[in-house]
């Protein structure tokens, strides 16, 4: 049985978005963020601007977007899956052609 998401900030989702994923950043509507591997940018993250819990089915699509499980999209915000082991898993992942 997979664990439920609790609902986070949308500042938390960002910041660890930022700090955490390998890649570039652009600001427009919302802040979208390319995830460059090995060179080439494989695929993007939106997370919306403002303040506030994200909804769980937003919440979802970003966690979707980032390739993780709801594990270890908790780890990743919260503080556990640093980004060089964030990486690390998109890279393995990347191998296996699961990406």
């Amino acid at each position: 049985m997979s664990p439920r998401a609790k609902r986070h900030e949308k500042q938390e989702v960002r910041w660890a978005v930022d700090t955490k994923v390998p890649g570039e950043y652009r600001c427009g509507k919302e802040e979208n963020y390319w995830i460059v591997l090995e060179g080439k940018r494989r695929f993007m993250v939106r997370v919306p601007k403002g303040r506030g819990p994200l909804g769980i089915g937003l919440q979802g699509r970003i966690k979707k977007d980032l390739r993780l499980t709801t594990e270890l999209f908790e780890d990743l915000v919260d503080c556990s899956l640093t980004g060089p082991k964030y990486e690390q898993y998109l890279l393995q992942r990347l191998a296996e052609d699961r990406l």
